[in-house]
């Protein structure tokens, strides 16, 4: 996913065939104006934690499938249990990679020099940071 911030409007490109992006417009719907104040800056901080919490759904179901990985493997050991071991492992490796990339973009955002205007978007995207941080942390463990 790719976005790009303009003065009063975000440009989104992404693969996924989901509007990913219906909680952002719903919201724009109801109050556009807050999320347009300032700028394109706010809306792309929406827009851009929206993604990052995207990732929590997708590490409980990864988290799950592990656990069900185990029990298969103490169950009934065999090559096809290996097999769905790798695909997760490949998985998870994925993810880390965009995780990382994600967190990077993020450290940018919220280190010295952050071109966000004021104090409060910058609180707003540590706390997006954070929440990448974790979610590479999980993948990690």
């Amino acid at each position: 996913m790719s976005l790009f911030p303009g003065e009063r409007f975000v440009v989104s490109i992404h693969e996924a065939g989901d509007d990913l992006f219906e909680p952002v417009r719903r919201r724009l719907a109801q109050d556009g104006v807050g999320l347009l104040e300032g700028g394109g800056e706010r809306l792309l901080h929406a827009l851009g934690d929206l993604v990052v919490d995207q990732g929590f759904p997708v590490l409980d179901a990864l988290g799950e499938a592990a656990e069900a990985l185990e029990d298969s493997l103490l169950e009934r050991p065999g090559p096809e249990v290996l097999a769905q071991i790798h695909a997760l492992k490949r998985s998870l490796l994925q993810l880390r990679r965009e995780l990382w990339s994600t967190r990077e973009t993020l450290g940018r955002l919220t280190g010295p020099g952050a071109p966000t205007n004021g104090e409060a978007l910058y609180r707003y995207w540590k706390d997006v940071y954070d929440h990448a941080l974790y979610q590479l942390e999980m993948v990690e463990v």
